[in-house]
């Protein structure tokens, strides 16, 4: 076929290079298109093309068909020789290493054997040493690392100076080829081995592993500063890349030297698993972790290959894959967290993408070394401490994730992971049993045992659960204590709301001015957290617990609850709108309580109700509520009636400029809060009246002491501090002292720190360091300075204006000081200024001193001329403090005074008491310990609070001496410091050392520390009485009252005095160690106090102040020996009295652990109870073992208490007598019968397995070590291995088939029954119904063969449900019966028997 010319058309919508016109274009010659060419061809081309293309051609194929590739035929067959080859060349250089490079060695017993440790052959001679210039040296090792230099060449002689660091060094700066550097090490190696062989007097292996050591240092020395210099090249591209040849380099040098046994692998594993753990700088994490993958199979071998030498070989790299174990969850849950890959404050990562990346590609990394850990190491590698397994926990769930590939491999590490978690939840954090309760309320009520007629009462309001840890936060209340953080982070139920609310309440903790603000700020944070309760829950619970409180009888009432406490934490809480009166009064009116004749709690109701806040709208419920109780009490209607409560506070609010005059403390609550409001109200529409110290001091008392309403007094506070009211420096520093005497409430009140604090600067430097400069010279501020930035940090990290600001102050306070104290022409200045001296006289220091101060104390002076003298002092002690102390300390000796007038001195803080106590002594401070003064502000109080807490122990001391004076002071200052964290140890001592002085009236003296604070209690009279009873004792006995029984006043034990109970405990036992007979004394005092606090939860608490060993060891083995014996007896032993007793050894038994390193002994009357208990547990089927979970779950917790101590005396009797080694055998076995036996509950056999397992290291680690290594402890017997291996040989791996039961055939069958029975009959009978009946019931069913058309048995099936929740309990539940008679063809068909 002929080829045709053809017109070439160009592509459509294709734009030309040339041809801008429609002419142009359309000329196809004129047009030339991008990437488009027509074709020009020749006469040879036609030709071709008409010989080739149209007659067609092609290439045979070489393959069978043209469609298969070369690759697809070459490339398996390449595959599996390039195998061949490599493994071929593998052996190539390992013969070349082993035979041809090395002199093979004759044999070692030979005279002419060498005993060189590197090398063999008798043959070898090793390159002699040669000092070389530096210039030659260099030479030398550039001749080395050229691989083109014969090595022949070199190898003659190895310079001087090459000396293990110096070698390494050279190697991986001048990149030496591995083979020669290897070379040279062994060389060096070598020669230093000879050295040390002919000079000291080792043995070959001492010497061997002291090279291999300092070698070993090196190599991790030069590692670490290669890992650490990757810091210093980020902005230097060169030397990263230079860097980068090094750190590769030494690493291919390092695996070479490991792998040729040239380090001690030991060293260099422990070193490379600390490195990593230390690691905190996430740049170097991953490089150490490649690292440690390189040499993962040295340090981590799988179990499998571990095991073939024994298990002792297995101690040391067990420690140390638990250690890695721990470091990789570690880093795996700190990667997880952290929001940057670099934590170097130069480098910021805004490339999220990329940081994701980095971060995903370090946890991959981190999850396929913690699956190696899960497939090939044994389980108890992942075994962690509490709190560490709270924090691994779900980190290691998500890293085994990577494991689920298949349904099996899914279900082998669910198993696993079962196993460890309940390995470390259930074995080691807190205890399983549990406080059993029927009620679900978290709070109950103890009924009084003297309930008569239809009035009932209550002794005791209960919780069941306690938290210890709160109520010392809650008595210590730092200012700085961070409480959203702690409600963040602890579990916070609703019995801590009750709580909570019963320690504000508590009389004895009514001088916490800030409970209550405390109390609604915690449920504040608590409702708006994440996990926070509904606002309805905690209201539900508040009332609750009113209701309970109600119920209780007049003392219990007054020794839980101060009902105007109550009151007044209610009114803040409906303020805060976490409760809601209406509510208050629906509950009231539905309870029927206002219906009760006989019933006291309807008037408790009404008097909180008058108490509270009501709203207008809620007037008629109110109204009707106090109607309810007309009949059994008129006078609430009468006086209390909402439009009575109106009239009341107008008429207060039109004296209100009397207000001294006013009777305040009648009012009820409802009444001072609505004239708080309306006062608050009229002050702060005024913002042009100036504030001085007088009206500070006057609205305070109005507010916080009149009113008791201290809330309404910080906003009126807030408002002239913003407003800048304050007319001059000594109402700022009065309000400074208000502020710093009830600081607990400064971040309570105050609702911005930060605006607040600015503008008190700004006042202080802005405005009033101009207005009133000269008392701006003399006054200081540093208190407030310093209190801000101790307790606000968070605010100055948020704020670092403030930060300046106050760091600015600061710095001006400190100069001011040094100012005057420097320069007296400044001081002149000042005090000419203060005194308005135009004179211009030299002023002296005595003159001045004397003149002033008998101002302040003359109580003629005008407040103008007190105040001038003021000044004056505070300029003298600020320019000269030594002379001024001096001064005063002559003034108190004189004694020219009245008490009044030191009280003032120290008011406006002339004085202070520490100065009183310096001259006149403790004695004459304690009178003023007890007064209350607010004359010239609060500093006096600030003042005496701070002295109490730094002479806490002196004060003490000095009320017992005087005790009869003294006494109720001492109670006070007791009650109120004693219960605070740093000042309980010094409160424990004085009540310990005041009840021995006065041991005879001890109890009376407890009587009254538990109920002091109580209005109704009368603490001078009840000390008379007691003095008049003892006094009338000593003629007629007959007269005498009895003390009360010490055990006797645990019956007031409450969460709120239980640190009183726990000194006294401390007391009690102490007193009974100085008689005979302590253990028979103890067991009798532990078991009157149980008895009469029925195992309360806090009972196990009073003996945490324990101090002596001997006590607590007493106190150990009588509850042990208690436990042991009932066990034996078989008596019921309730939860509440397992709870208790374990409680009770854990609790003391950690007091005594750092002092006997965890060998806690255990008595030998215990130990052999012990022993019988453990071979009656051996003999129980596991039926009755079942019904002994809670008794076996004691049991080995004090096993593993005493567990060091007892596998010593196993082992020393099986090296002893035959009848102990006998007794001993038994025990063992007992253990392993107790084990195979506890299938019923996975947490009892792990506790029983870790015991059995840490006896079987513990005999190993005993027969490792010498009789004489024993370190003063008795004396080891040797050890018969054989019986020991023997014995324990039965203890299997730590591993899931360990510990679940495989299903068999047996267990099969006896479980899958057709649910139905037989019963024999006569086949004579035919039929007949008449015989066939069943338990004297007709039976229902009857199995029919069709065949023999003969009813063959009574047929008995099980009731079927289809509801899963009726199954009947039995063996034969599942009644699959329908199922079941259609395999053997059978059916239910509905005819009578014939």
């Amino acid at each position: 076929m002929t080829p045709n010319k053809y017109i070439l058309t160009p592509p459509e919508e294709l734009y030309p290079y040339t041809g801008r016109t429609e002419k142009e274009r359309n000329d196809d010659k004129s047009c030339i298109y991008p990437d488009f060419e027509a074709w020009s061809h020749t006469l040879e081309d036609d030709q071709i093309l008409n010989k080739f293309v149209a007659k067609g051609y092609y290439t045979t194929s070489k393959v069978n068909f043209e469609s298969i590739s070369a690759r697809s035929t070459l490339n398996k067959p390449l595959n599996t020789v390039s195998i061949q080859l490599a493994n071929q060349f593998t052996k190539i250089l390992q013969v070349r290493e082993q035979e041809i490079n090395r002199i093979p060695s004759k044999d070692k017993n030979s005279p002419n054997a060498t005993t060189f440790f590197p090398l063999s052959g008798p043959y070898f001679s090793l390159p002699n040493r040669v000092t070389l210039t530096d210039h030659r040296k260099e030479l030398w090792l550039q001749e080395l690392s050229n691989p083109y230099v014969s090595l022949s060449k070199i190898s003659k002689f190895i310079p001087h100076g090459l000396k293990r660091r110096q070698v390494l060094e050279q190697c991986y700066t001048k990149q030496i080829p591995l083979k020669r550097a290897i070379w040279l090490i062994k060389c060096c190696f070598s020669i230093e081995w000879k050295s040390l062989m002919t000079k000291a007097s080792q043995t070959q292996a001492d010497t061997n592993k002291q090279l291999l050591k300092e070698w070993t240092d090196n190599f991790i020395y030069i590692l670490e500063k290669l890992i650490f210099e990757i810091s210093q090249h980020y902005n230097d591209p060169n030397q990263m890349k230079n860097w980068k040849l090094q750190i590769s380099y030494f690493l291919k040098l390092l695996g070479n030297s490991y792998t040729l046994q040239l380090l001690e692998k030991e060293t260099f594993h422990h070193w490379l698993v600390e490195f990593v753990t230390k690691v905190e700088n996430l740049k170097f994490l991953p490089l150490s972790l490649h690292i440690l993958t390189t040499f993962w199979d040295g340090i981590c071998q799988p179990i499998e290959s571990a095991d073939e030498n024994g298990t002792a070989t297995l101690t040391q790299p067990l420690f140390l894959v638990s250690k890695i174990t721990d470091m990789l969850l570690q880093k795996y849950a700190s990667i997880s967290q952290s929001k940057s890959m670099i934590n170097d404050e130069r480098y910021i990562i805004n490339d999220l993408k990329k940081n994701n990346k980095i971060k995903d590609s370090l946890l991959s990394t981190l999850k396929l070394l913690i699956c190696k850990l899960f497939q090939e190491q044994s389980l108890e590698v992942f075994l962690f401490s509490a709190a560490n397994w709270e924090i691994y926990k779900p980190y290691l769930y998500e890293a085994t994730s990577l494991l689920n590939k298949t349904v099996e491999a899914t279900t082998e590490v669910r198993k696993k992971l079962e196993l460890i978690s309940y390995s470390n939840e259930a074995l080691k954090n807190g205890p399983s049993l549990v406080r059993v309760d029927d009620s679900e309320n978290d709070v109950k009520l103890i009924m009084s045992p003297t309930t008569t007629g239809n009035n009932i009462h209550f002794d005791a309001i209960h919780l069941k659960y306690v938290d210890t840890k709160l109520t010392k936060k809650l008595d210590d209340n730092p200012t700085s204590f961070d409480w959203s953080s702690y409600i963040d982070q602890n579990d916070f139920q609703c019995s801590k709301v009750v709580q909570l609310i019963l320690w504000s309440i508590c009389p004895s903790r009514q001088m916490h001015y800030e409970a209550h603000q405390l109390v609604a700020k915690l449920l504040l944070l608590k409702i708006n957290s994440v996990d926070g309760f509904p606002d309805f829950q905690i209201e539900d619970t508040i009332w609750t617990l009113v209701f309970q409180i109600a119920k209780l009888s007049e003392r219990n009432k007054a020794l839980r609850a101060s009902l105007p406490s109550l009151s007044k934490l209610l009114n803040i809480l409906i303020t805060y709108g976490i409760i809601k009166v209406p509510t208050y009064i629906r509950k009231l009116i539905s309870s029927g309580v206002l219906y009760l004749p006989n019933s006291n709690g309807k008037f408790v109701h009404c008097k909180i109700l008058i108490n509270l806040k009501i709203s207008p709208l809620m007037k008629s419920q109110y109204n009707m509520v106090l109607r309810n109780v007309m009949e059994y009490d008129p006078t609430f209607f009468e006086k209390y009636n909402f439009d009575q409560l109106q009239r009341d506070a107008e008429d207060i609010r039109n004296n209100i400029a009397n207000i001294d005059d006013l009777e305040l403390d009648q009012c009820p609550l409802s009444v001072k809060t609505i004239i708080a409001e309306w006062y608050l109200s009229n002050l702060c529409s005024d913002t042009q009246s100036m504030v001085d110290k007088v009206r500070l001091l006057k609205n305070f008392k109005l507010f916080c002491i009149d009113l008791e309403l201290s809330h309404h007094y910080y906003k009126w506070i807030e408002f002239i501090v913003y407003h800048q009211l304050l007319i001059d420096i000594e109402a700022l520093e009065t309000l400074m002292d208000i502020l710093l005497c009830y600081e607990k409430v400064f971040s309570q009140f105050i609702n911005d720190h930060i605006l607040f604090t600015k503008t008190f600067i700004f006042i202080y430097r802005k405005v009033l360091r101009d207005k009133d400069n000269d008392t701006y010279m003399v006054t200081s501020f540093m208190p407030f300075w310093k209190f801000f930035k101790k307790n606000f940090m968070l605010a100055l990290n948020i704020d670092n204006d403030l930060n300046i600001e106050l760091t600015n102050v600061y710095e001006e306070e400190k100069q001011k000081q040094e100012l005057l104290e420097k320069d007296q022409m400044e001081v002149q200045r000042i005090y000419n200024c203060i005194n308005s001296n135009t004179s211009r006289k030299v002023w002296k220091f005595t003159e001045v001193f004397e003149g002033n101060v008998k101002l302040m104390i003359t109580k003629q002076t005008s407040t103008e001329k007190r105040r001038l003298a003021r000044r004056n002092l505070h300029l003298l002690m600020i320019a000269n403090l030594r002379d001024y102390n001096k001064r005063m300390s002559v003034f108190l000796k004189r004694k020219y005074f009245q008490k009044e007038d030191l009280i003032r001195l120290v008011s406006n803080k002339l004085l202070t008491l520490g100065q009183i106590q310096s001259i006149l002594g403790i004695e004459f401070i304690i009178p003023f310990l007890s007064l209350k003064t607010m004359d010239d502000g609060q500093y006096f109080e600030y003042h005496k609070e701070k002295y109490i807490e730094s002479n806490f122990a002196v004060i003490l001391t000095a009320c017992e001496n005087n005790f009869s004076q003294f006494y109720q002071l001492f109670l006070s200052l007791f009650v109120k410091y004693g219960m605070m964290t740093k000042l309980f140890s010094t409160a424990a001592k004085s009540l310990i050392s005041l009840l021995k002085r006065n041991s005879s009236t001890s109890n009376v003296i407890m009587e009254d520390l538990l109920k002091y604070q109580i209005k109704e209690f009368t603490l001078q009279s009840d000390l008379k009485d007691e003095q008049n009873i003892t006094s009338e004792g000593e003629d007629d006995d007959d007269h005498t009252i009895e003390e009360p029984k010490a055990s006797d006043l645990y019956t007031n034990l409450d969460f709120s005095n239980l640190w009183i109970f726990q000194i006294f405990t401390c007391y009690q036992l102490n007193e009974m160690l100085e008689l005979n007979n302590l253990d028979s004394n103890v067991n009798m005092f532990i078991s009157e106090v149980v008895e009469i606090t029925q195992y309360d939860n806090l009972c196990t608490r009073i003996f945490d102040q324990l101090k002596n060993t001997k006590i607590i060891t007493t106190v150990i083995v009588v509850v042990e020996r208690v436990f042991l014996e009932r066990c034996l007896s078989q008596l019921v032993i309730s939860n509440e009295s397992l709870i208790f007793i374990i409680e009770v050894i854990e609790t003391l038994s950690k007091k005594i652990n750092k002092d006997s390193s965890g060998n806690i002994p255990m008595a030998d009357d215990c130990y052999s109870l012990f022993q019988q208990t453990m071979s009656y547990f051996a003999n129980l089927d596991i039926n009755k073992l079942t019904d002994l979970e809670s008794i076996l779950d004691v049991f080995f917790k004090i096993f593993s208490i005493h567990q060091n101590p007892i596998f010593r005396l196993i082992l020393n009797s099986l090296g002893g007598r035959i009848s102990d080694r006998q007794e001993e055998e038994k025990f063992i076995d007992n253990m392993f019968t107790v084990f195979g036996k506890l299938t019923f509950n996975l947490r009892l056999k792990l506790m029983l397995y870790e015991i059995l397992s840490g006896f079987k290291s513990y005999s190993i680690y005993v027969s490792t070590r010498s009789n004489e290594e024993n370190n003063g402890e008795q004396t080891l017997v040797i050890l018969d291995q054989d019986l020991i291996t023997r014995k324990m040989s039965k203890l299997p791996p730590f591993q899931v088939s360990s510990f679940t039961k495989e299903p068999s055939d047996e267990d099969d069958d006896s479980k899958l029954t057709l649910g139905t029975q037989f019963i024999d009959i006569n086949p004579t009978d035919n039929g007949n119904r008449a015989n066939i009946s069943q338990d004297g019931k007709s039976s229902k069913w009857f199995i029919y063969n069709k065949e023999e058309k003969t009813y063959v048995s009574v047929f008995k099936d099980e009731p079927y449900h289809n509801i899963n929740n009726y199954q009947p309990d039995t063996n034969n539940s599942s009644n699959n019966s329908c199922l079941n008679l259609s395999l053997f063809e059978a059916s239910f068909e509905r005819k009578n028997p014939r």
